[in-house]
């Protein structure tokens, strides 16, 4: 077993890799980006989106995208977004995770699985 600075409590998985065991940094809360079609994060969300039949839905993301979107993995560089969405507190360079995108912006994205968000997410409305 290893110690990580933060107290996480880690140990060796299957493959071989960390995984964090649930500690006081595991229960951290973490919200979901909503991103729009030009990669910027318009709001966040704590509630999980469901599926209905085939369809992903949250109401936050439809109020800000429309009826347009889906779940996609992008890379945030801003360190105070990053960490909001789950990276570790003091985290450097980009943080992958799943976010709720534009369908506008995923459908341009051809082989390539990641979405960079450009632009830091505003400071006021959407907690």
């Amino acid at each position: 077993m290893q110690r990580r600075s933060d107290s996480a409590r880690c140990e060796s998985g299957p493959t071989g890799r960390l995984r964090q065991r649930p500690g006081a940094a595991a229960r951290r809360r973490m919200s979901i980006p909503i991103v729009d079609a030009h990669g910027r994060i318009v709001g966040w969300t704590d509630v999980t989106p469901e599926f209905r039949g085939a369809s992903l839905h949250q109401p936050e993301a439809e109020r800000l995208l429309g009826a347009a979107y889906l779940a996609a993995y992008v890379r945030i560089e801003d360190a105070e977004d990053a960490e909001r969405a789950g990276a570790p507190p003091g985290w450097q360079g980009g943080w992958r995770c799943l976010a709720l995108c534009s369908a506008r912006l995923v459908s341009g994205r051809a082989g390539d699985p990641i979405v960079p968000v450009a632009v830091r997410s505003p400071r006021h409305g959407n907690a």
